[in-house]
């Protein structure tokens, strides 16, 4: 924040949104796994295809746009 790269956020309410992308696709997995019985949704590949898009979605919440 200091250098300008990331908008001023509260850090310990990022913290808990960080913890929550990253989590409830574990923690539902017993309600979400039915929405999409075709996937395997605990899946090497399929934990790997979250991951990313969990860093995507948070990096994209946390950078400074020039707002």
């Amino acid at each position: 924040m200091a250098e300008g790269c990331f908008r001023q956020i509260d850090p310990f309410l990022t913290t808990l949104h960080i913890i929550g992308v990253c989590n409830l696709y574990f923690n539902a997995y017993e309600n979400i796994k039915h929405t999409r019985p075709d996937l395997q949704l605990l899946s090497p590949e399929m934990i790997e295809q979250h991951t990313q898009a969990a860093v995507k979605f948070i990096l994209g919440g946390m950078r400074r746009t020039g707002d």
